[in-house]
């Protein structure tokens, strides 16, 4: 006899709300995710670079499928936002980080927090900016991480640095916050 299973993937979510509300950057040479229990580990020290939204500014992630000549499939994992004016702080921070393959960690508006980037490596970071041309135009200042990946996400149970990594032979209290 056969049997047959019935799976439930999706339900609506009562006062589901869009968005990425936290996101974090570290480099992804500094970390790895195991695929086993979906935990995060530090391979050298950690700098932690967050960007916090509030609810007019937003901050998107999505995920395609696609497939390769080969006919391999992968993932194309991207997270974008704008921030409204220009800010030399991050300006600086752009510039000093050309080539660093970012693992992103992204709390959503739900609650749900997840690792993106890292499986293999990490998301590259693409920016523009500009000053507008007379005043009172916008200058706002463009993001966006891409790479292609094996899984879209790894969901985490946690946002916070604490509860993470938490092995206690670390220091995870020092960050640079970017408040948009």
């Amino acid at each position: 006899m056969t049997a047959v299973n019935s799976l439930s993937l999706w339900a609506p979510i009562d006062r589901n709300r869009s968005g990425i509300r936290r996101l974090k950057l570290v480099d992804s040479d500094a970390v790895s995710i195991s695929s086993v229990n979906a935990e995060l580990i530090p391979l050298e020290d950690l700098v932690f670079y967050e960007f916090i939204f509030p609810n007019q500014l937003a901050c998107v992630a999505s995920f395609q499928r696609q497939i390769k000549e080969t006919g391999a499939a992968f993932w194309l994992t991207t997270v974008s936002f704008s921030l409204p004016h220009i800010n030399n702080q991050i300006l600086q921070w752009v510039a000093q980080n050309p080539n660093t393959e970012w693992l992103a960690i992204a709390e959503d508006y739900n609650g749900n927090v997840r690792a993106l980037g890292g499986t293999p490596g990490g998301m590259l970071l693409s920016f523009d900016g500009n000053t507008g041309a007379r005043p009172g135009d916008a200058n706002p200042m463009n993001f966006a991480l891409a790479a292609e990946q094996i899984q879209p996400f790894t969901a985490l149970t946690a946002y916070e640095n604490a509860e993470l990594f938490t092995s206690g032979e670390f220091d995870y209290s020092f960050d640079f916050s970017f408040t948009s």
